[in-house]
């Protein structure tokens, strides 16, 4: 994400030292606004949902069971691997490990507010760890929960 020019003078740095609540309210402001071009704000919107936990009063809490299972099955070595082959392949990398997690978690993935946003955060991290950057954002594969998520490519 490094690379990744973001608007003003936000960093990834800066954006991973705020506080979830901080993240979240960023999240809001910058949602609708109009003050930067459509492809900055996505880049931006972006690196706030990798940056770490956004918290606001319906968010799922870090002690929350399914948080922790979701990112157990993201970071087995079976999450990572399915990542990399969808990234491989074009694709978003949680496209790769989404399956995975309806198969396990099911209808609490399907139907808890921020799910897919924390599970698109921890194949953010996870895809940064292993070197690589991400380029853009694309729609998931249809009949996946998420609507889009991260595309990425190996750092050189």
């Amino acid at each position: 994400m490094s690379a990744t020019k973001l608007p003003a003078s936000w960093t990834l740095e800066k954006l991973e030292a705020l506080t979830p609540k901080s993240r979240f309210a960023l999240l809001e402001n910058v949602k609708n606004s109009r003050a930067y071009a459509q492809d900055d704000l996505d880049r931006l919107v972006a690196a706030v949902l990798e940056a770490g936990p956004i918290i606001d009063q319906t968010a799922m809490k870090s002690d929350n069971p399914m948080l922790h299972r979701m990112h157990e099955i993201i970071n087995s070595p079976t999450g990572k691997s399915a990542c990399i082959s969808a990234t491989e392949k074009g694709l978003p990398a949680l496209a790769g490990i989404e399956p995975v997690i309806v198969l396990e978690l099911g209808d609490q993935y399907r139907s808890t507010y921020m799910a897919t946003v924390e599970a698109g955060g921890f194949v953010g991290r996870l895809m940064r760890d292993l070197n690589y950057e991400r380029i853009g954002q694309k729609a998931m594969p249809e009949n996946s929960v998420a609507k889009t998520a991260s595309v990425w490519r190996k750092r050189h």
